[in-house]
């Protein structure tokens, strides 16, 4: 019925697989796409991103604007800001600004904040304070950004370069994990259940010149993590 409604009523042409598929709107994301949910982003280069994204649509800033303020995002003078021939931020504060012609009110943005536990929050500023933090939050990204591009790298080398008798161990962020009884009673619903801190690892060795993994769990009765 409802087929037979789409096709006489609102004169809808049958449509095949591939031809459906080739019709998907960009910003429909496609079930079980990579990168449609990412965890542990940073909060500092996310909350920059936010902010561009708000006032820049579907124009993408690779550097998070970064490369205005800097002669090389690469360069480790420029971007731990000690280097004398990088511009001041009116070059960013220019690049900005073109985005927001005609000026507007107030710009509507998202940001990650901490408080008990970490939220999404909708914002509104005027666009002078708007444009102010986001000068002051890409001055501060450079040297974090930096250092992060650094750490990373110097992990990619150590397990390139790993020797035979070198253990390379890597800890991952730790979580609470609540043990609760298979059979419990119904008054114990209202009692918060005991935790123990998992504390997970992946260990690296080199065997036979291949680098082979090795993950592990340590429970701790120790919740202060």
């Amino acid at each position: 019925k409802y087929k037979e409604y789409c096709v006489k009523k609102l004169c809808m042409k049958s449509c095949g697989r591939s031809k459906f598929f080739a019709l998907r709107p960009v910003n429909v994301i496609k079930v079980g796409a990579s990168g449609s949910h990412n965890v542990c982003v940073c909060e500092k280069h996310e909350n920059v991103k936010l902010m561009i994204d708000s006032i820049c649509g579907n124009t993408e800033e690779k550097y998070h604007m970064m490369d205005k303020i800097v002669c090389d995002v690469k360069n480790r003078e420029c971007m731990l800001r000690r280097c004398n021939n990088c511009s001041g931020n009116q070059n960013l504060r220019n690049h900005t600004n073109s985005y927001l012609t005609p000026v507007p009110l107030i710009v509507k943005f998202q940001q990650w904040e901490s408080t008990d536990r970490n939220m999404l929050i909708e914002k509104e500023l005027s666009v002078e304070y708007f444009v102010d933090n986001l000068i002051e939050k890409i001055e501060a990204l450079t040297t974090h950004h930096f250092i992060s591009k650094q750490q990373s790298k110097y992990c990619r080398e150590l397990k390139m370069n790993l020797l035979e008798d070198v253990i390379l161990l890597q800890g991952d962020f730790s979580q609470n994990y609540s043990m609760i009884i298979q059979n419990s009673t119904q008054g114990s619903f209202f009692n918060p259940p005991p935790q123990e801190t998992l504390h997970t690892f992946l260990a690296y060795v080199k065997s036979g010149g291949e680098i082979v993994k090795h993950s592990m769990c340590v429970f701790s009765d120790s919740t202060l993590h």
